[in-house]
């Protein structure tokens, strides 16, 4: 959860779902040694910043504070990542 939403009240940035992903799976391997490979599969939706400054309030952060989802682009984003086998 860490990974996926950063620290409550602060978050974490991610460019695109792929990177989430990744980093997702990448911890999950680092934390579980037992896990030989994961796949995780995450919906490809779009959140557009609303600008609130047509009901006249500042927007306080230049990202938006508040999103509307929309419809399209969509679809499935998924990812696997496998460990590396052991030299030994």
């Amino acid at each position: 959860l860490e990974t996926f939403a950063g620290p409550a009240g602060v978050g974490v940035p991610s460019p695109a779902v792929q990177f989430t992903l990744y980093k997702m799976g990448e911890a999950v391997l680092e934390s579980c040694p037992y896990v030989k490979d994961i796949k995780i599969t995450m919906p490809n939706i779009h959140n557009n910043p609303i600008d609130l400054s047509r009901f006249g309030c500042k927007n306080i952060h230049p990202h938006g504070e508040v999103f509307l989802p929309i419809d399209e682009p969509h679809g499935i984003i998924s990812a696997t990542l496998v460990r590396s086998a052991s030299k030994l």
